[in-house]
């Protein structure tokens, strides 16, 4: 049976703004929808939307950006993937094709948002160790998880001469902009950029 006929959607945009994804869910409540799926914009908010939520018997899901509570009330659950291997599996790709050594720029997701804080942390705590201790990350930026930014980000690190060997971000979308850029100059080559989502920019 195609279920998709008996669902009705609607989806917001909260900006990057706390204040108003809790206003968003608290009209879903008033609303009284049938389920609310969140991809919180900071997870030290996400308590009080649970709790929220939760009183008025919506099953929640947070998506994506993990939730600030480590047990959840019946009805919520979270559904992502782990920041701690998705980082560290990223940066080791990188220290393979580099063979333990090389300069990096790292592209950041929202420095208030804890995902792109993990996955920061995974890359360094990765470069730290052997056998990839000959890596080295010459700046990092953040793009707030924007391709536009990101592209603009590398824009200005190719004017300002930076002299670097792999790209990593902490998700596809700015890899993409990076990418964007690079190819722009003729400066795109194999396998020069890694996000934490998957791969991207392999020619």
């Amino acid at each position: 049976r195609d279920w998709s006929s008996d669902v009705c959607s609607s989806d917001l945009d909260a900006q990057d703004d706390i204040g108003r994804q809790l206003n968003q869910i608290q009209n879903f409540i008033a609303q009284k929808v049938d389920a609310i799926i969140v991809v919180t914009v900071d997870s030290q908010a996400t308590p009080k939307m649970t709790q929220l939520v939760t009183a008025a018997g919506i099953p929640l899901v947070y998506v994506n950006h993990p939730p600030g509570e480590q047990k959840f009330p019946p009805k919520v659950t979270f559904v992502g993937s782990n920041e701690v291997d998705s980082g560290t599996l990223q940066t080791k790709e990188v220290c393979r094709l580099l063979g333990g050594k090389g300069d990096i720029l790292l592209i950041i997701g929202d420095l208030s948002n804890e995902s792109a804080l993990q996955r920061t942390r995974d890359v360094k705590e990765v470069i730290a160790k052997a056998p990839c201790k000959g890596m080295k990350i010459i700046d990092e930026r953040a793009a707030t998880w924007s391709r536009t930014e990101a592209a603009d980000l590398m824009n200005n690190w190719l004017s300002a001469g930076f002299k670097f060997d792999a790209v990593i971000s902490n998700n596809d979308e700015m890899a993409i902009g990076a990418i964007q850029s690079l190819k722009a100059v003729g400066k795109m080559k194999k396998d020069t950029i890694r996000a934490e989502e998957r791969r991207v920019g392999k020619e």
